[in-house]
């Protein structure tokens, strides 16, 4: 499963802000193309998706970063 974050404010020793869904939990797609189908039917355009990371969550709920 894939999350999306982006470093706050676009600063990277900020930490990363994620998705949420309305329920303030972080949103999971299966692979990196249904984030980014799901991105750009919101109005996100690629330029602004080079500043976002795509993590891989593991079961562990460890964070792997996949581009």
């Amino acid at each position: 499963m894939i999350s999306v974050s982006r470093p706050v404010n676009g600063i990277s020793i900020n930490g990363d802000e994620f998705l949420l869904d309305e329920n303030n939990e972080v949103i999971l797609f299966p692979d990196k193309m249904a984030a980014l189908d799901w991105l750009h039917e919101c109005g996100v355009t690629d330029e602004e998706v080079e500043g976002f990371n795509f993590n891989n969550e593991d079961e562990d709920g460890e964070e792997d970063f996949a581009d």
